[in-house]
């Protein structure tokens, strides 16, 4: 655990360093206290009654796009975070579109974070090879409002797998072993290339597990291509739960009528 963990003493080289050899690392106390409370509290009051059901937990897609979420509208634009991406990244950067907010998920998949299934068609440049002297360079950014020291709740990692091509998705067996559990604290914030294969906790815990995500991209055909897909599959996801809402209303309103004819 300790070989990717850092600090804001590590110098610039050695996070290039880490990203491109292991890809990733983790910032330790990058948020502090009060920045976590406020994810968690807005985060904790909009999920009791809205959010998109997923793998046992509950998804927000997009929630820098949800009113209910302007209060921490400033985790996009926050300069520790910016100061890491502008090594990794340089000058030349955006946030591509994709952010989102997990609460008691559970992804027993082992996974990379590229386009995939529907939305696969809109990467059609090869992730693994330079186009026009560009390179994929998108790194996803993970904030954890709890602390994992002492359970296996957080991520599970193949380091090094971002520089292996192949299919979203791998088997346990096809694993061989080479999974790594990080075991962050409560304001960590993990920067990772969004091609290294991992997957999130196995089971429930009996705490809520809150996990805020954002995803950075270069400027490039790379990043163009990805936003277009994460832009189509966020709209699909909001209007999945715009649907549920107005059939939770329209039952609402039958009951109501039913209730009103019997009388």
């Amino acid at each position: 655990m300790k070989k990717f963990q850092v600090d804001e003493k590590t110098n610039d080289k050695e996070l290039k360093t880490l990203i491109k050899t292991e890809g990733l690392f983790l910032v330790q106390g990058l948020l502090t206290k009060d920045e976590i409370d406020q994810l968690k509290n807005v985060t904790l009051k909009y999920c009791k009654t809205n959010g998109l059901k997923d793998h046992g937990g509950i998804a927000v897609p997009d929630f820098l796009s949800i009113n209910a979420f302007n209060s921490i509208n400033w985790i996009k634009d926050h300069s520790k975070i910016h100061k890491y991406l502008k090594i990794l990244l340089e000058d030349d950067y955006r946030l591509c579109s994709h952010n989102d907010i997990a609460l008691n998920r559970v992804n027993y998949e082992w996974h990379k974070d590229i386009l995939e299934k529907r939305w696969e068609s809109y990467q059609k440049a090869d992730l693994w090879k330079e186009l026009d002297g560009q390179k994929y360079n998108i790194i996803k950014v993970l904030i954890y409002c709890q602390d994992h020291t002492k359970d296996d709740h957080a991520l599970k990692i193949i380091p090094k797998s971002h520089l292996e091509s192949g299919k979203h998705s791998i088997s346990e067996q096809e694993v061989k072993g080479r999974g790594f559990r990080l075991h962050p604290k409560v304001g960590d914030v993990l920067f990772f290339d969004s091609r290294m294969t991992h997957k999130g906790q196995d089971s429930q815990d009996s705490k809520d597990r809150i996990l805020v995500t954002m995803t950075f991209g270069k400027n490039n055909i790379f990043t163009n291509e990805y936003e277009s897909g994460i832009i189509a599959r966020q709209t699909n996801h909001k209007n999945k739960i715009l649907n549920k809402r107005k059939i939770f209303r329209r039952r609402r309103l039958d009951f109501g009528e039913s209730r009103n004819k019997r009388r």
